[in-house]
């Protein structure tokens, strides 16, 4: 994963600082990034952002490196394979679309998502209480 910060000079003029954060973020998604990150003087710090629900959950100090270690390793176990490579062209892809197209073409590929056999894996995996036995990406892909 290529992952990247951007630096922001916020001003009084919030309108024009969410613009030019968008404007940086697509910059550096442009350039590679899946992970952009906003390092800002937030005025939530992580125990209060979790308790009014602005994030899922804060961690301890220096916890952060291995939860995410600990959830990239569950991703790669138990997430289809093709699933994953939609999101990765997703947000590849969805940089330069404005929202709304975004959320289509993301709803979109959901639905269709509906009627790929991972689903039908991935729900009988989860009620077996067993690892999902997802086909390797590269049998499902025409090749060239």
């Amino acid at each position: 994963m290529r992952a990247a910060a951007v630096q922001l000079t916020a001003t009084e003029d919030r309108a024009r600082n969410l613009a030019t954060a968008d404007r940086l973020v697509r910059e550096a998604a442009a350039q590679g990034a899946q992970l952009v990150v906003l390092p800002e003087k937030w005025t939530v710090l992580g125990s209060e952002a979790a308790a009014i629900g602005l994030v899922n959950r804060a961690l301890p100090d220096g916890e952060v490196l291995a939860e995410a270690l600990r959830y990239g390793r569950m991703l790669a176990e138990e997430s289809s394979p093709s699933s994953m490579a939609t999101m990765k062209a997703q947000v590849y892809g969805d940089y330069s679309r404005e929202l709304g197209d975004a959320l289509a073409e993301a709803n979109r590929l959901m639905f269709e998502s509906f009627t790929a056999p991972d689903l039908a894996e991935g729900v009988q995996s989860f009620l077996e209480r067993r690892p999902p036995k997802f086909a390797a990406l590269s049998t499902r892909l025409p090749v060239g």
